[in-house]
């Protein structure tokens, strides 16, 4: 199996995330996801990051947990992370976990870069 793609663009001064493979998050490829988003916070520190979840499919329990320390690390560093264009599939679990309540959460990448860059 294949490391999936996680790439990160700016888009009109805020760093986009996102990920080619549907499942970049599951429990087969979490550690190379992890090793990038990490990297993105701590080397390139935008003020504000989107994780776009638009073609991710699955979330693993790892991903969830590490979604909660990404969420940390990168406050710590100054950096604002939110989540954007995540499937109903994927709606429940956000809610479960609460993670809803760790993020802002926006209906596309799209949305969320137009509220976040800078006027």
């Amino acid at each position: 199996m294949s490391e999936p793609t996680v790439s990160v663009v700016d888009r009109d001064g805020v760093a986009v995330v996102s990920f080619s493979d549907q499942t970049a998050l599951d429990a087969y490829n979490i550690e190379a996801s992890k090793a990038r988003l990490i990297d993105v916070v701590e080397s390139q520190q935008p003020p504000n990051l989107i994780i776009d979840l638009a073609n991710v499919m699955l979330l693993s329990s790892q991903a969830l947990g590490f979604l909660v320390t990404l969420r940390l690390k990168a406050a710590r560093g100054g950096v604002n992370v939110v989540l954007a264009g995540i499937r109903e599939s994927l709606a429940d679990i956000i809610r479960l976990t609460q993670l809803d309540k760790l993020y802002t959460i926006y209906a596309s990448s799209d949305e969320a870069a137009a509220r976040l860059a800078p006027s």
